[in-house]
């Protein structure tokens, strides 16, 4: 299933925010695994994410920020 490049990715979508070129979840919370994010947002919330998402080497991000369904 190919997404829309213009389409907000599962965060910004469960937010119900315009999501930007420069959201930091975009990568880890694709439009088509919505799922992902609810799980996530339920145990941390958004902003233990973007914390922790801020604190991690930005090279080694995809690396050690893997989430699993």
């Amino acid at each position: 299933m190919s997404s829309n490049p213009h389409s907000p990715c599962a965060a910004c979508k469960f937010l119900r925010r315009k999501c930007t070129q420069e959201c930091m979840l975009k990568p880890y919370f694709p439009p088509d695994q919505p799922q992902k994010f609810a799980n996530v947002h339920r145990v941390y919330g958004v902003s233990n994410v973007a914390k922790i998402l801020n604190e991690l080497n930005a090279a080694h991000r995809e690396d050690e920020f893997i989430v699993k369904n």
